[in-house]
Parts: C-alpha cells; sequence; structure tokens
C-alpha cells in the first residue's frame, strides 16, 4: 500500500489474531511511532499512511507508545500545576 501523499510504502492492513497479529501490529507501531513523537496527530498519521484512525492506535499500542492526552496543546508552555 503506497501512501499518497509521501509516496512511501507501507503493509497492508493485518487481519491476523494471536502472536502473529500483534507481531506485524507492533512493527507498523514502530515505524508509525517517529512521526508520533515528532507531534502528529493520530488523524493526521493515518491519512498520511492510508490506515483507519484505530488501526494506527491499535498499533502504537501495541508497540508499546505511551499515547498523549486527548486534545490539542492549547497553553504550550504553561505550567498548569505543581
Amino acid at each position: 500500500m503506497t501512501s499518497e501523499l509521501t509516496g512511501e510504502e507501507w503493509p497492508p492492513p493485518t487481519r491476523r489474531r494471536g502472536e502473529a497479529g500483534n507481531a506485524e501490529k507492533a512493527a507498523i507501531g514502530r515505524r508509525l511511532k517517529p512521526k508520533y513523537d515528532d507531534g502528529m496527530s493520530l488523524r493526521q498519521i493515518a491519512q498520511e499512511t492510508g490506515y483507519s484512525y484505530g488501526y494506527v492506535h491499535t498499533c502504537l499500542g501495541h508497540a508499546g507508545v505511551k499515547m498523549r492526552d486527548r486534545g490539542s496543546n492549547k497553553f504550550p508552555g504553561r505550567v498548569v500545576s505543581l
């Protein structure tokens, strides 16, 4: 599966279950992790790769990625509480 935006090659979503499916999702999640760590949202990653929002979320979870809180950062640099 080739991304329409970047031309990057992505494997088709796996429908496998069990250990084999989890390993494939973790491998995809490890490829997605740098994009997420650089600040891209799940929706942006989904649009760029052609995967669904839920599949991106699942793959990142299988890769052990700590998810950010929901919503945008409306006040960057502001300390909420100490």
